[in-house]
């Protein structure tokens, strides 16, 4: 039973919100709006590979949203193409695995997948 993180990105079906804090004015009417954004969400599922894949399904019927991108949320090998790219791969390596150690207790004392949401 390998335990494993994933990163899903949904987009909508038309769920828009207004950027917070910022207003225009319309040049030619001379009146204040909010422009809207779309509201696409973000998660990371942590469980067995079938317990994700059925949180994943279970959540996209549950909010209407459909899957846009997934990436595996892992430490980066030294000679991985993502290693390369990042600032300080060892600092970030790091991070991982002090975020996967969390997120195995969390698993361990529910016993269920975890849905995190990311910013």
């Amino acid at each position: 039973m390998e335990l494993l993180a994933q990163d899903f990105y949904f987009k909508s079906n038309s769920i828009y919100g207004s950027y917070s804090g910022e207003r225009k004015r319309d040049a030619i009417t001379n009146q204040y709006y909010t422009d809207l954004k779309n509201n696409d969400i973000s998660v990371r599922i942590y469980g067995t590979q079938k317990e994700i894949d059925k949180a994943c399904k279970d959540y996209m019927k549950g909010t209407s949203l459909y899957l846009d991108e997934c990436y595996d949320f892992e430490v980066e090998p030294k000679d991985s193409f993502w290693y390369d790219l990042l600032d300080n791969p060892e600092e970030h390596n790091e991070k991982v695995r002090k975020t996967l150690k969390r997120y195995k207790k969390l698993y361990r004392e529910t016993g269920k997948p975890l849905i995190i949401g990311l910013i």
